[in-house]
């Protein structure tokens, strides 16, 4: 089940750990570091108390969160094989296994999952997960749905439904999937993101910018979400405040031809024909240097 590789990996992490029934009561502020999505803060503490098949758990869904794929996959897999044992585990390990192109651990733990939990809400959400990459959306939906009706606090399900109903041009639907993705965590940059979207679609521009505001405050490196932005904001007629996003962006983005194309646009509409020239020509130069190198 196991090449060589991963046991001798596995061995030679024996000796860090002294693996207990339960994790000693110092362990518990890492546990809860990791519960208020502070995954480097989490780490620290985890990593300085007495580590148990537990801790490594923990440690991996840090790793898990912080998108190091290679150290997550480490801590589950070795908490896994010590014995710690549950849905959220499998799940997690698969899917890191999936991220890190290792298809025959991943296969192997997936029809672990299916055989040992067939009911679990993480197994629908690991198959609404498969469906979903291969575009297959109506089993997809009834994968979510299963989860969701076993836990309706289920991270992120929420999100992929919305994501579904807004490719399909079901607006409402998407929206109100968003709204309680959004309720479960504000701080989730894509629900954000696209929640402002699926509002700019329905015509809700104002509604849209503050959600559109908070994604980029989240993530400042999606360009999506500045354009998204920009144009809720002219649809309200907010053109300075357009100007300054597309400004702020050209900044972050310095090799798109399309934000400084969009500000000559808007100079112009402005009547502001200098500073329309001058972006013009910086998105006539970004276009040729993109044109060069064939992109």
């Amino acid at each position: 089940m196991y090449t060589n590789t991963e046991r001798m990996g596995v061995a030679s992490l024996g000796f860090l750990f002294l693996v207990l029934a339960q994790p000693p009561a110092d362990c518990s502020k890492g546990v809860e570091l990791y519960s208020q999505k502070r995954p480097r803060e989490s780490l620290l503490a985890l990593g300085n108390c007495k580590a148990t098949v537990e801790t490594l758990f923990y440690m991996g869904l840090d790793y898990r969160s912080l998108e190091n794929h290679p150290e997550a996959r480490k801590y589950l897999l070795t908490a896994f094989q010590s014995g710690y044992d549950n849905p959220l585990l499998l799940y997690s390990l698969i899917e890191e296994e999936n991220a890190l192109g290792e298809k025959a651990a991943g296969l192997d733990h997936f029809q672990l999952m299916l055989s040992r939990y067939p009911d679990s809400v993480w197994t629908h959400v690991l198959l609404g997960n498969a469906y979903f990459s291969t575009e297959r959306d109506r089993e997809a939906q009834s994968e979510y749905a299963q989860a969701l009706a076993r836990d309706s606090k289920v991270p992120n399900v929420n999100f992929r439904l919305g994501y579904l109903a807004y490719r399909a041009a079901q607006y409402e639907s998407a929206a109100e999937y968003f709204r309680h993705e959004l309720d479960l965590d504000p701080a989730h940059a894509a629900a954000n993101l696209f929640y402002g979207q699926t509002l700019k679609a329905l015509g809700r521009n104002a509604d849209a910018i503050g959600y559109l505001r908070k994604a980029i405050a989240l993530d400042r490196q999606s360009p999506l979400t500045y354009r998204t932005l920009v144009g809720a904001l002219l649809a309200e007629n907010r053109s300075e405040e357009a100007i300054a996003i597309l400004l702020q962006a050209e900044k972050l983005f310095p090799a798109d031809p399309t934000f400084p194309a969009s500000l000559s646009h808007l100079y112009f509409g402005l009547h502001r024909e200098g500073e329309a020239r001058r972006a013009a020509e910086r998105a006539r130069v970004l276009t040729a240097i993109k044109r060069q190198k064939g992109q």
